[in-house]
């Protein structure tokens, strides 16, 4: 901790005394605070136990970056390890899957064997010299990359850590990995290492400069003796690396890929998702911020059909046994079905196996049809909104290309319903929430208006009741059959686009993803629910829905 601590003190970023040391640590580590905004929110965290100790939060894992609390509770039999995902050795450094206590972790990385001192020294010097960007450093001629994440949303403004992890280079794991221990380090020879090794960086000076800090950024070369048992630089040029090469056309004799496309053929960097893409570690987002988020998305919404052009018919409350004897949809004007992205969306009703079981493929033309559907999105104004909403609290990189690549990611890129070892890709986030999905005498989503007035009017659909439903905005939650499968209760909006209904599942994905989403439009409030797919690595949708609020329903005639 004194060399790095003495690093930062050289370049201006803090006093040069011990005080001014302790200030600092307590600051970054110790200091409590809220992970909402609000003035009302409780200090729930602190960056020592979210990276040192780990945190629950529902179903999801936050934080829990250490080798030695891990190694604890998997003893107390708390942790349930799932597998490995990819680790590198000399530095160990290690990227699992698991779950602890009833809660998944679905990627984690860890330093292994290291000391106190030497993991909080890395993440402090990371945190203060490159802030919520990735800090490219090196140690024993192994280059990876170590993300921190900070805050200043205190009225102090003070810097906190909310997340530091170090991140695997893809494919570091020997070619013969079968999961064996991570291979030791004769004494011997570490002791012969760390004599001859200096600690070697190009860094620009503080990111977060004092008032009275001079306006020009000093680049600077420094060589100081090393005090631990590991040498690390911040350091460029990787082919491991995403560092200056994000989004850049593919390149076959690179080891990793930065491209739009790397996701889908399982090729990307390790650290694609927080250079190029940007990782869903938002910074804190109030219940009062998306209420605002998805007042602006309804405001942007200029496609929204206008309740003249259909004519719904409710008929009797939704009773087992009992169906209400005419269609849901009692007329529609489909002249309003020439706008982009509505006959964008059309063109993709074909892509898909409606039957759960059968595996999904993309052919070249179906996935250019993905490909004029996302430009059509990012074009349309709620998308824009929620996107730049998003970008702006740091849960997606502020480029056209990680927008469209967020989108790929959530809503199509195919996967499969369950974790089986034989499970196919056989779903994707757009097929079941836009289109539906059969699974025996089940329906899977179809939370989307259009597709059930085209399914309702082709006669595949018979509607049951009405089970509740709101206006302005019109969200309706009913009952009926699907080719013989029963869909007990399904919520959708009513009259939006297609723009409007994935702009706002992508936020609140995102900015509150496994959790019901607390929004309010035109004065009225009501949630909306969104799931993860739980074994994937990516965050992608596995089902999105409004929920009306019980007794929202006026007096049917």
């Amino acid at each position: 901790m004194g060399v790095a601590l003495e690093f930062l003190a050289a370049r201006g970023c803090i006093s040069n005394n011990t005080e001014a040391w302790k200030t600092l640590i307590e600051e970054i580590w110790f200091n409590l605070y809220s992970r909402t905004e609000g003035t009302s929110s409780a200090h729930d965290s602190s960056g020592f136990e979210h990276v040192f100790l780990g945190e629950l939060r529902g179903h999801s894992v936050l934080g829990l970056n250490n080798w030695i609390e891990y190694y604890k509770e998997e003893k107390s039999g708390r942790i349930n390890y799932l597998g490995w995902i990819d680790y590198m050795t000399n530095p160990n450094i290690v990227s699992i899957s698991f779950v602890w206590e009833g809660a998944q972790a679905p990627v984690r990385s860890f330093f292994v064997g290291t000391s106190p001192e030497f993991d909080m020294a890395v993440a402090t010097l990371c945190a203060v010299a490159r802030g919520n960007q990735g800090c490219h450093l090196t140690i024993n001629g192994k280059s990876f990359t170590y993300q921190t994440y900070v805050i200043r949303h205190n009225h102090n403004q003070q810097l906190q850590i909310t997340a530091a992890y170090p991140i695997v280079p893809a494919h570091s794991a020997p070619v013969n990995a079968t999961g064996e221990e991570l291979s030791d380090t004769d004494d011997t020879d570490y002791d012969q290492q760390r004599t001859k090794s200096t600690i070697k960086a190009t860094v620009s000076l503080c990111p977060i400069v004092s008032a009275t800090a001079p306006r020009d950024v000093e680049v600077a070369m420094f060589v100081v003796p090393v005090a631990f048992f590991l040498t690390f630089a911040l350091a460029a040029g990787d082919p491991n690396s995403c560092q200056g090469r994000c989004f850049a056309k593919l390149n076959i004799s690179q080891p990793c890929q930065c491209n739009t496309y790397c996701e889908r053929y399982e090729d990307c960097c390790s650290d694609f998702f927080n250079l190029c893409r940007g990782l869903e570690n938002c910074h804190p987002i109030s219940a009062a911020a998306l209420a605002q988020a998805a007042q602006d998305i309804y405001d942007a919404d200029k496609n929204r059909v206008d309740g003249s052009k259909y004519r719904i018919n409710y008929q009797l409350r939704y009773t087992a046994g009992v169906d209400s004897p005419n269609k849901f949809f009692e007329s529609f004007d489909e002249t309003v079905l020439q706008g982009p992205t509505f006959r964008a969306l059309s063109d993709l009703e074909d892509n898909y196996e409606e039957n759960v079981l059968v595996p999904e493929t993309y052919t070249d033309g179906e996935w250019a049809e993905v490909q004029t559907f996302i430009n059509n999105l990012i074009e349309s104004d709620p998308m824009k909104t929620v996107l730049s909403f998003l970008s702006q609290r740091g849960c997606i990189t502020n480029s056209d290309e990680a927008m469209k690549t967020l989108i790929e990611e959530l809503w199509f890129n195919l996967y499969p319903r369950t974790n089986a070892s034989n499970a196919v890709n056989d779903s994707s986030g757009f097929e079941h929430v836009f289109l539906g999905e059969l699974r025996n005498h089940t329906v899977l989503g179809l939370n989307n208006w259009l597709e059930y007035y085209k399914e309702e009017k082709s006669g595949n659909i018979n509607y049951l009741g009405w089970i509740d439903h709101m206006v302005d905005p019109n969200i309706v939650s009913i009952s009926f059959a699907w080719k013989g499968a029963v869909a007990p209760i399904r919520s959708f909006f009513v009259g939006t686009s297609p723009e409007f209904d994935m702009a706002v599942a992508t936020l609140c994905a995102v900015a509150r993803t496994d959790q019901v989403c607390p929004l309010t439009i035109n004065g009225k409030s009501f949630t909306y629910q969104t799931y993860d797919v739980r074994h994937k690595l990516q965050l992608q949708i596995a089902a999105a829905y409004p929920i009306v609020p019980p007794h929202s329903a006026e007096i049917v005639g």
